[in-house]
Parts: structure tokens; sequence; C-alpha cells
């Protein structure tokens, strides 16, 4: 019981982790191209 019930917590964490990295990656990605655009266009 309490296997399953660690486990589930586990993946609750790793599922928020996650997606907390792709944020941060899609926020940093987006920046980055901004930064070149903008030195582009100078």
């Amino acid at each position: 019981m309490w296997d399953y019930f660690i486990a589930f917590f586990f993946n609750v964490q790793m599922r928020e982790m996650i997606l907390v990295l792709i944020k941060f990656t899609t926020k940093f990605i987006s920046s980055s191209l901004l930064l070149l655009l903008s030195k582009l266009d100078a």
C-alpha cells in the first residue's frame, strides 16, 4: 500500500519537475531567439 503511494507521489513530483523544465527551456529558447533577431536587425 505505502509503496504504491510513494510511487504515485514521486510520479507527480517528476511530472511537475518536467513541466517546470519544459517551461524554463521554452522561455530560454524564445529569449535567445529574440536576442538573435535583435542582433540580426542591428
